[in-house]
């Protein structure tokens, strides 16, 4: 699975991070940050997927906590312009 996938599919994110649908904030941030310390490549040089892994972890994690895009309120209308009464003759 590559970063672009679980970075817009909320489903498969839980998926790589190895949590249900009902996981909460701290219980994503404890799946990420286990499955980080043993993908990270700093701390397993030696694998030669480490990096592409640890870029996916991350991608789902962001998926999962960035804050959803609350849609701004519609501006007011503009203001309309009244003519003024007619001058009296």
């Amino acid at each position: 699975m590559s970063p672009r996938s679980s970075a817009h599919d909320p489903a498969a994110a839980r998926r790589v991070l190895g949590v249900d649908a009902h996981a909460g904030p701290a219980d994503i941030r404890r799946a990420y940050r286990r499955l980080m310390r043993e993908h990270h490549p700093d701390v397993a040089p030696d694998r030669a997927d480490a990096g592409a892994r640890a870029a996916e972890l991350a991608a789902a994690y962001a998926a999962l906590t960035r804050p959803v895009p609350v849609a701004s309120p519609a501006p007011p209308p503009a203001p309309t312009r009244v003519p003024p009464d007619d001058p009296p003759p």
